[in-house]
């Protein structure tokens, strides 16, 4: 019988069985029809688990069947299989894989033996990179190189890390930015509704070429193709940082930061625009987004000085907020400060000293200001990635030049990106302090003299 079958019979029988049971007074032969019944379906029941279980594992083959045929229709033909990929692919860790992968493809720019192991390990020819030829006359990089080298600028460079990156599709792009929000306004039933509007304007984003020059050994290149992977995308990714971050904190327009404004630049500019002289420490004042200090060195600058700029910073950006100093300069500031407090005070206004001031974390930035100077901001509290963009091209197109360092059996690779960086909120510049408006980044600025 089919499971169909013994369920139809089971429940026949139970129905004999329940109208016996129902009498008061069985008879003999009652009883032992019950009995027998009882029997019968206990027999029924232990069929029917025993045919429940051989669907079941009916069931479970067919499906096994089914996902050995999914799996063998998703192998590759045999001329398609790359033995190289699926062994060191499968078998490192992403970061090992990728830093294996890019001292492949910077060791095979000059050795053939090399670009043959590049294309037995990731399954692509390594011609195919120099078929794409960029404007500079080099080849563009393997997405694995260009990850780790992206990967690497985030550890390396504060500024790319904090503030919003933008990927720019092409030479040049438009973001757009709400300006002035809609106005509310409390009504009735039958009065008049005001509107008011809200406006946008536009941040334009130029890539600007950007290129890092490292000097590698042939040796390396010959014997250690991991090690030579990771130290040509350290290498690159160090010089690329420190360019963004020269740019990001102390860019002034000039072609020493590659046309780039950045806050302090930016900062300067919203005085000059406004009429002031940066020197004029008046003028500088008159900044929504700066603090001018007690006096021209790290040494003078004062607790209040701290806690008037960080206060000045709007409510909305101090979530993610962050202080931003050059080490030496936090220490001969904020340190002094702190300790300067004594016992537990010191402590709580360190935040226990883990790179903390106020409660808000702070990034050292080697770029910045480590020495005295007149009228310099010197740091920045407030949240960068509400006040700046980075635009990047995201491409790395690399060539290199084994006859520059022919006498020292060294090679030259260079390294070209295409990035740009705007500030687009700094505040504005009024005599009048009430009408000064404060952007999400507030710059702590030195008197003149």
């Amino acid at each position: 019988m089919n499971l169909q079958q013994i369920n139809d019979a089971i429940s026949a029988k139970s129905s004999e069985l329940e109208t016996l049971l129902a009498k008061t007074e069985p008879t003999m032969d009652e009883v032992k029809s019950a009995q027998t019944l009882n029997a019968e379906i206990d027999a029924l029941n232990e069929q029917a688990n025993e045919v429940k279980s051989f669907e079941a594992i009916k069931a479970k083959n067919a499906q096994r069947q089914t996902e050995v045929k999914t799996a063998v229709n998703k192998l590759p033909k045999s001329n398609d299989i790359k033995v190289g990929e699926s062994s060191a692919k499968a078998n490192m860790p992403d970061a090992e894989y990728k830093a294996y992968v890019t001292g492949l493809f910077v060791g095979g720019l000059a050795n053939e033996t090399a670009r043959q192991k590049y294309a037995e390990v990731t399954g692509v020819e390594y011609k195919s990179h120099t078929q794409g030829n960029d404007a500079t006359g080099g080849i563009f990089v393997p997405t694995e190189t260009s990850s780790l080298i992206v990967n690497l600028k985030d550890t390396y460079g504060s500024f790319r890390r904090n503030t919003r990156v933008e990927p720019m599709g092409s030479e040049s792009i438009r973001i757009f930015r709400t300006g002035d929000d809609v106005t509310a306004y409390w009504g009735s039933e039958t009065g008049t509704l005001s509107s008011s509007d809200m406006s946008f304007d536009a941040v334009t984003l130029n890539a600007k070429k950007m290129y890092a020059l490292a000097v590698l050994s042939e040796e390396l290149v010959m014997n250690s193709t991991q090690n030579l992977g990771l130290r040509f995308a350290e290498s690159v990714a160090r010089q690329f940082a420190k360019k963004e971050d020269e740019a990001g904190f102390l860019g002034d327009g000039t072609s020493t930061y590659g046309g780039v404004l950045g806050l302090a630049g930016k900062l300067r500019k919203v005085l000059e625009d406004g009429g002031g002289t940066w020197t004029n420490d008046t003028h500088k004042g008159y900044l929504g987004s700066a603090q001018v200090c007690a006096g021209n060195t790290f040494a003078e600058v004062t607790m209040g000085n701290l806690i008037a700029g960080m206060r000045k910073v709007p409510t909305y950006a101090l979530t993610g907020a962050k202080w931003y100093f050059n080490k030496v300069a936090f220490g001969e500031t904020a340190e002094r400060l702190a300790y300067a407090q004594g016992g537990s005070t010191a402590a709580e206004l360190a935040g226990s000293f883990g790179q903390r001031l106020f409660g808000y974390p702070v990034e050292f930035v080697d770029v910045m200001p480590s020495a005295d100077a007149n009228s310099q901001v010197f740091a920045y509290f407030g949240n960068l990635t509400q006040a700046a963009t980075l635009g990047d091209r995201m491409a790395t197109s690399i060539k290199q030049d084994a006859s520059k360092g022919f006498d020292t059996d060294t090679i030259y690779v260079k390294a070209t990106q295409y990035l740009d960086i705007k500030v687009h909120e700094m505040g504005n510049y009024n005599a009048t302090a009430a009408s000064r408006t404060t952007g999400p980044v507030v710059g702590f600025v030195t008197i003149n003299s």
